[in-house]
């Protein structure tokens, strides 16, 4: 027992509080580490959605743009070729 003893050095009180402060620091670190994390998943969820809503967009602007070619077909085959003028409503011959 007394070899055990001998063996054993205590460490300063500053040592003591030095650690102590290091453990601290480290706790306050891997804290902010899953902190950072979880606003990574937060905004991974947040892109996917906004791509979500992209892609119905695009697909709505699609369906939008082959209607108004339809339209267009339309009076082209009634008026001949020419374009309208939207504001007065007026079709233009070329």
């Amino acid at each position: 027992m007394d070899n055990n003893k001998k063996s054993q050095i205590q460490i300063t009180e500053d040592e003591q509080s030095e650690i102590a402060g290091l453990n601290v620091e480290f706790q306050n670190l891997l804290l902010q580490i899953g902190n950072t994390n979880v606003k990574k998943m937060d905004f991974k969820k947040q892109l996917s959605e906004l791509k979500k809503f992209e892609r119905g967009c695009k697909k709505s602007y699609y369906e939008l743009k082959k209607r108004e070619d339809i339209f267009a077909d339309r009076l082209k085959s009634k008026y001949g070729d020419g374009l309208l003028d939207m504001e007065s409503g007026i079709y233009i011959k070329s």
